[in-house]
């Protein structure tokens, strides 16, 4: 498993019971959203909201954290700054990254400053080329020392 790519810290205060099940009811929706299956996502909302209250009611209160650490992100496109800051993070931390990025050319991503230094921060090591038809490759680029080379699909794959 790698680093922790994901890392969400939850301050809980002795005795403020008005804020009691905030930080689980955040953990879970964050879980929740990417996809946990239900059973096991119950099994860490009713543990974490047990663990909140602990702290509130037999304590002097303290943090609750969330952490999780892929092995791979999938993401569907690289569409603003927070994605790409993202991924190279991810990237950075050896998590292997598979995303997409809508351009002509690979020539028209780099030309693009926020695609251009995510490739330069070295979060991927191939970009594809796609057709006009689904899964119709017609170019894999890899990169070597800090180019990226256009690279016939018998070399790369």
């Amino acid at each position: 498993m790698s680093s922790n790519v994901l890392m969400n810290v939850y301050d809980v205060k002795a005795g403020e019971f008005q804020t009691a099940g905030d930080a689980s009811a955040s953990i879970k929706r964050k879980l929740k959203q990417i996809g946990v299956d239900s059973s096991v996502l119950r099994r860490i909302a009713v543990a974490s909201y047990e663990a909140e209250l602990n702290l509130i009611i037999h304590s002097e209160g303290g943090q609750l954290k969330l952490a999780m650490s892929p092995d791979v992100i999938a993401a569907d496109e690289i569409g603003s700054e927070e994605d790409a800051y993202a991924i190279a993070e991810a990237a950075r931390m050896g998590v292997k990254v598979i995303a997409s990025a809508h351009a002509a050319s690979v020539q028209d991503a780099l030309n693009r400053p926020m695609i251009a230094e995510i490739l330069a921060s070295g979060a991927f090591q191939y970009a594809c080329v796609l057709g006009q038809s689904p899964g119709h490759i017609l170019k894999v680029h890899a990169f070597s020392e800090g180019k990226w080379l256009q690279t016939s699909l018998s070399e790369s794959l």
